[in-house]
């Protein structure tokens, strides 16, 4: 998918369900990999302030409460 599309909100789609699919598997580390590239793609593409965006920082804040990083969760629910 990255060789068609490159970095462009399809991947990020793909991005935060990889993430989301990983994080289920216990694959904390690849989960919140794939998490912080869909939302800076998210971030690039759609702002800051739009909803997707928000989504998948909150997606991805629910990801690093898993690893007990309390303090980046808090920082992405704020921004969500």
């Amino acid at each position: 998918e990255r060789a068609v599309y490159g970095t462009h909100p399809e991947m990020a789609v793909t991005l935060s369900d990889m993430s989301h699919l990983l994080g289920k598997l216990g694959e904390h580390a690849a989960a919140q990999k794939a998490g912080e590239e869909a939302l800076a793609i998210y971030r690039q593409f759609l702002g800051s302030k739009h909803v997707q965006t928000a989504r998948m920082a909150a997606q991805l804040a629910e990801q690093l409460l898993e690893v007990g990083d309390h303090a980046a969760t808090r920082r992405l629910l704020d921004e969500a």
